[in-house]
């Protein structure tokens, strides 16, 4: 498509043999003749271009002269361009690198020219192959395949640099179909990482949404039992189901006899995680004393009465996620936001539930991250009061309000 070369002050051309009958020179001799010429002459950094050099006499001998003089003219720096059919000369600059080898494009089965230039091999001639193709009264097809069977050129050279240039031009075709393929699937993999994360961040989003709805759900369920708005306490339970995004196989266990469970009977519930006292029954549902919280419960959610644990028949897969082992202090330093948050948050309801009188949460004081975060989140329970431990700054104790 393109060549670039350094500027010169000389260029020589040779295209035909400047054969001359009046001197008596015959075209090899004329040939010879142009070439030691230009030999003497030629300053270093010429341009040389031999079209088909030596043409004029036998093969072998016109290999060995020409490798002779493409020595010599290399030794003054000059640069060759060189064309020829002589199979021994392409061997040999082949073999030892003198030049580049070069060839152009022939497809075999149409007998044409590709006009496609190869550069790092010689070519072959396909003069016998052109040959036949060449339509001709003056031989017989006889006569043709006589002149082909009977020749004596030596065609082991030519078919292998032949079947080369083939291998080349099949291996040339193949890694450019690889990299066609390459870049196809890289840009595939671009494009099913992106959906991939759309479809992970859209489902991330759809589920932190539900997560939230849920948990709200229960804050409000829960103060609704607390103001005796709600005598459903199922709902608790269902809600704080949803919030854990792993489901739980729930136990299974025997059913006490409503008859068992008389007014003041000590009650565990699975879903509160308390112990209260049974003031009224109705049907299958008892209205439990929690402490300072008062709720019906479901005969199917009662753990054990009177501390008599009721028989499982199967035992629970995986924890229950909710449920938090309570005490009066928490230590949250180092821990993140959301993971402070969230025990925080069921610790309080514990205080409000009258698990414990008092809750006393070390946030430290480093950045203020966590501070913010709790105080943030306690202003939503107007049931409660908080300030800071004795004036440490980085702890703070939540009460219950007084009435």
């Amino acid at each position: 498509r393109e060549s670039v070369l350094p500027l010169t002050n000389d260029i020589y051309f040779f295209s035909n043999d400047q054969q001359d009958i009046l001197d008596g020179l015959s075209s090899f001799s004329s040939e010879s003749t142009q070439y030691l010429n230009m030999y003497k002459e030629a300053p270093a950094h010429s341009y040389v271009f031999i079209d088909e050099i030596f043409n004029s006499t036998a093969s072998h001998e016109a290999s060995q002269i020409s490798k002779a003089l493409i020595d010599k003219l290399r030794e003054k720096s000059i640069y060759l361009f060189i064309s020829s059919h002589h199979d021994k000369l392409k061997q040999d600059v082949f073999d030892e690198q003198t030049l580049i080898s070069a060839h152009m494009g022939f497809e075999n089965e149409q007998r044409v020219p590709t006009y496609k230039f190869y550069a790092g091999t010689p070519g072959h001639s396909f003069a016998i192959d052109i040959f036949k193709t060449i339509e001709t009264n003056i031989l017989k097809q006889q006569a043709v395949s006589l002149l082909i069977d009977n020749s004596s050129v030596n065609q082991n050279v030519e078919k292998k640099l032949q079947n080369i240039n083939q291998l080349e031009t099949s291996i040339a075709l193949i890694e450019k179909e690889n990299l066609r393929l390459k870049n196809q699937l890289l840009q595939e993999k671009k494009s099913i990482s992106g959906t991939l994360e759309i479809e992970r961040e859209s489902l991330q989003e759809e589920f932190k949404k539900k997560w939230q709805k849920a948990k709200q759900e229960v804050f409000d369920v829960i103060e609704d039992i607390k103001k005796n708005k709600s005598t459903n306490q199922h709902k608790v339970a269902i809600k704080l189901n949803e919030i854990d995004p792993v489901k739980e196989i729930p136990p299974q266990k025997e059913v006490p006899p409503i008859d068992t469970i008389e007014i003041g009977a000590l009650i565990y519930s699975n879903s509160f995680k308390l112990s209260g006292k049974v003031i009224k029954r109705k049907k299958n549902q008892f209205y439990v004393q929690f402490k300072s919280l008062k709720a019906w419960i479901a005969i199917e959610d009662i753990h054990s009465v009177n501390n008599k644990v009721i028989e499982q028949k199967k035992s629970y897969i995986g924890t229950v996620s909710n449920s938090v082992s309570l005490s009066y202090d928490f230590d949250a330093r180092g821990m993140r936001r959301q993971e402070f948050l969230d025990e925080a948050e069921a610790r309080i309801y514990g205080l409000i539930n009258g698990d414990i009188p008092f809750l006393d949460i070390i946030h430290g004081h480093g950045d203020g991250i966590l501070r913010k975060a709790l105080y943030q989140m306690l202003k939503k329970f107007k049931e409660l009061s908080f300030d800071h431990v004795d004036g440490n700054l980085g702890s703070t104790r939540i009460t219950l309000k007084k009435d």
